[in-house]
């Protein structure tokens, strides 16, 4: 099945191949906000491409049809402490041995 195909028939794609191409190129390219492509915003271009609304789901499916994952920075807490975290880190392996020392017969 070709992309696009789930709502249009096989010989009425939602983009054609040169469509497909200029997304592909478009998504190599932050989207208008900068931050980072999503089903909304893929949807929002082929909306504007297309004179008609996209559903946020069809984006989706042409994202994940192009291998994209969405890779998001995880948040930092405001309060961290870098040097602690580090100390914690550096005395895990300790603290991973208290316990099976503790607890011998438990998967640790």
């Amino acid at each position: 099945m070709k992309i696009g195909a789930a709502l249009h028939s096989e010989r009425d794609p939602l983009l054609n191949d040169v469509e497909q191409a200029l997304l592909w190129q478009v998504r190599k390219q932050p989207p208008p906000d900068g931050k980072l492509w999503n089903g909304r915003k893929v949807a929002d271009w082929m909306s504007e491409l297309k004179g008609y609304k996209v559903c946020r789901q069809r984006g989706w499916e042409y994202l994940k049809s192009m291998k994209f994952r969405l890779r998001v920075p995880r948040p930092e807490h405001q309060e961290s402490d870098l040097l602690e975290q580090e100390e914690g880190k550096k005395n895990l392996h300790r603290f991973v041995n208290k316990i099976k020392k503790k607890y011998p017969s438990s998967d640790v």
